[in-house]
């Protein structure tokens, strides 16, 4: 399945198969995930970054991006994950890091909304083919899919 994510600019990345960590209700949640991003990054080119639908898209993907890291979290716990402290440390890092890059924008706007969409597509595509693909064998060899 192809997806794909809008670059900022003139250039877009394909996201493919090779984003898979191997288990379907993760892979599931990714692509919602740049799915919450690509909408993010189309409604920008024509609204403010402080417009109630871009806030409402915001909240979402902050929302859902909870309920994804505490999926990822839960099964790590569950099965003795070895870079569980890390792998929370980065989400809450995220989490941090996201509400500080848009409170940016209320000091100048426009530069630090660029800012916010590349750091969160920087973000996601990193976390994804990095640091999720770190687990993705040791999930497998648990016979999750």
């Amino acid at each position: 399945m192809d997806i794909q994510i809008y670059g900022l600019g003139t250039h877009s990345t394909q996201w493919s198969d090779r984003f898979s960590v191997g288990n379907k209700e993760l892979d599931f949640q990714h692509l919602k995930m740049i799915n919450l991003l690509n909408r993010l990054i189309l409604i920008s080119a024509t609204h403010s970054i402080h417009s109630e639908v871009i806030k409402s898209i915001l909240d979402e993907m902050t929302t859902y991006a909870h309920v994804h890291f505490k999926t990822e979290e839960r099964l790590m716990e569950t099965y003795n994950y070895p870079g569980i402290k890390e792998h929370k440390k980065q989400h809450l890092d995220f989490q941090v890091k996201t509400i500080e890059v848009y409170e940016a924008t209320e000091h100048n706007a426009e530069e630090n909304a660029e800012d916010l969409l590349k750091y969160l597509t920087n973000w996601w595509t990193h976390h994804i083919l990095e640091e999720d693909m770190a687990y993705k064998e040791f999930f497998i060899d648990k016979g999750l899919r």
